[in-house]
């Protein structure tokens, strides 16, 4: 009877120890995939400020594309700076489902500003030859921001989400012009 038992206190003994080595396989399993969906996570809002910093870059230069004489004239009157709502106030769905999820849901949840730096005329443009019309060169700074501005000056561990920005640079060519206009 004694040695009944010690076969089933051994036979307990390496279930135990059995499930102990899966729990332990497990935990490391659950593990690896958190930290894989926190970082596709943090992936897809750097992909994200990515796109809003081109959206930056390419939203404004549309509309210069449509009237160039009237967009000149918006540049001026705006200080050189252009932001998403001043191109459409819908510019981007920031509803709970819109193009940013939930998490970045709200008004300052994702915006752009772009700087045009001031216009230099010039004759030569890169691909045309000169001639009796001018060009007027920028240099455009777009900046993506996604994620809530408020709160970020002083950041706690409360109050850190994600945030991405993204900066493009180009130089762009309007025209032509009349030389001297």
């Amino acid at each position: 009877m004694t040695t009944r038992r010690r076969q089933e206190g051994s036979i307990l003994l390496v279930a135990m120890m059995a499930l102990l080595v899966l729990a332990a396989i497990a935990l490391v399993v659950v593990q690896n995939v958190t930290i894989g969906l926190s970082n596709m996570g943090s992936f897809r809002v750097m992909k994200q400020g990515y796109y809003l910093g081109e959206a930056g870059l390419t939203g404004p230069l549309a509309q210069a594309a449509v009237n160039q004489s009237a967009f000149l004239g918006y540049l001026e009157n705006s200080n050189f700076t252009v932001r998403n709502d001043a191109i459409s106030a819908n510019f981007f769905d920031t509803s709970s489902w819109g193009s940013f999820g939930p998490e970045f849901s709200g008004a300052n949840a994702a915006m752009f500003e772009t700087k045009f730096s001031d216009p230099v005329d010039t004759k030569r443009i890169p691909g045309y030859s000169t001639g009796a019309f001018c060009y007027r060169k920028f240099t455009v700074t777009s900046d993506g921001v996604l994620g809530d501005q408020t709160g970020l000056q002083e950041p706690t561990a409360e109050s850190v989400v994600h945030t991405a920005y993204a900066r493009f640079v180009s130089h762009v060519y309007m025209g032509p012009f009349q030389c001297g206009y």
